[in-house]
């Protein structure tokens, strides 16, 4: 019976790996990688692209985030002394400076109708002082909370901001946030006893199912990928590898996850794999980078939200794949 078992699973590998191919044909990528010392951000076309520097600076260049339009990211970078917020312009190449103060601003997300950009802002070396921001990226507008809440946003979609903690996931109505200027945000799922550290190894949420993936690491140093349910509470353990799993990405129907790798076979200190929601890994880029961290943009999906004007309410619109799906 072995004997037809590893040619099946070799066939259905192949399988996987072309639904994959075909699925995420058109698929951008944001890589952040390290050079030698530095971190510097790099742009993918494709799978099958050619990694392309956006970044060359002797500075600390990372986190980046695909605005709705996928023509423009907004990263972190402490080129000028303390981390800030820059705006890169795909298009025309113009970098611009969004934030300038004595705070670390940082792990910035937009809303869905790019209107808006929020993110942590912190006291260099004092976490303890973290406070949400939002900043409207056109008029230069910024609101910050006046409640310490001491948590990240690290999704915005039609039905919240979504922001993880040491306790857990939590969600708030932007709209009321910037309007009041302060409110506690709801605990949606609290930390489960399995993992030790939330959200500090990479978590990513898709945009049309109520699933969240985070990297967590065990009392040996294993770091291993997990699938919550937001809506049952369920926890899943993805991967179970000696290696270091990290950085989860979803693609925006949840049906990918990318994360960064150094198992067995990687080119350099990390490379990224793609698996499927179920925990099979589907592709390996492999790419001669020591990756850190990566974002996905799926141009196959239209981004459809009401404008927000003057902090008015806000129907959000929905997301869809262009053919209904």
């Amino acid at each position: 019976m072995m004997r037809y078992a590893i040619p099946f699973l070799s066939a259905l590998s192949l399988l996987l790996g072309s639904l994959c191919d075909a699925e995420l044909s058109g698929i951008k990528l944001l890589i952040t990688a390290t050079i030698g010392w530095n971190h510097e951000i790099f742009l993918m076309e494709g799978l099958e692209g050619k990694p392309v520097r956006l970044t060359d600076n002797p500075a600390f260049d990372a986190h980046p985030r695909w605005a709705p339009d996928g023509e423009k990211l907004v990263f972190t970078s402490d080129r000028d002394g303390n981390r800030e917020l820059y705006i890169l312009d795909l298009k025309s190449g113009e970098m611009r400076k969004l934030t300038s103060s004595d705070e670390e601003d940082d792990y910035p997300v937009w809303s869905p109708d790019g209107r808006w950009i929020a993110f942590a802002s912190f006291l260099i070396g004092r976490p303890d002082t973290l406070k949400l921001s939002f900043l409207n990226p056109l008029r230069g507008r910024k609101v910050q909370l006046k409640d310490d809440l001491g948590l990240i946003p690290f999704a915005w979609r039609r039905d919240g901001l979504f922001l993880y903690g040491p306790e857990g996931i939590y969600k708030l109505d932007p709209l009321q946030v910037m309007r009041e200027g302060g409110l506690k945000a709801e605990m949606i799922y609290p930390r489960p006893e399995q993992i030790r550290v939330f959200g500090h190894f990479g978590i990513s949420m898709p945009f049309e199912r109520d699933l969240v993936v985070l990297a967590d690491s065990d009392w040996f140093n294993r770091f291993d990928l997990y699938l919550m349910n937001l809506r049952d509470g369920g926890l899943i353990k993805l991967t179970n590898d000696k290696a270091k799993d990290t950085s989860p990405c979803l693609t925006p129907d949840g049906r990918f996850i990318f994360f960064i790798s150094n198992r067995k076979g990687c080119l350099g200190g990390g490379d990224i794999y793609i698996m499927g929601d179920d925990g099979r890994i589907v592709r390996q880029l492999k790419l001669d980078l020591d990756e850190a961290e990566v974002s996905v943009y799926d141009p196959a999906y239209d981004y459809f939200a009401s404008p927000l004007l003057d902090l008015k309410p806000l129907t959000w619109g929905v997301i869809k794949r262009k053919g209904g799906r």
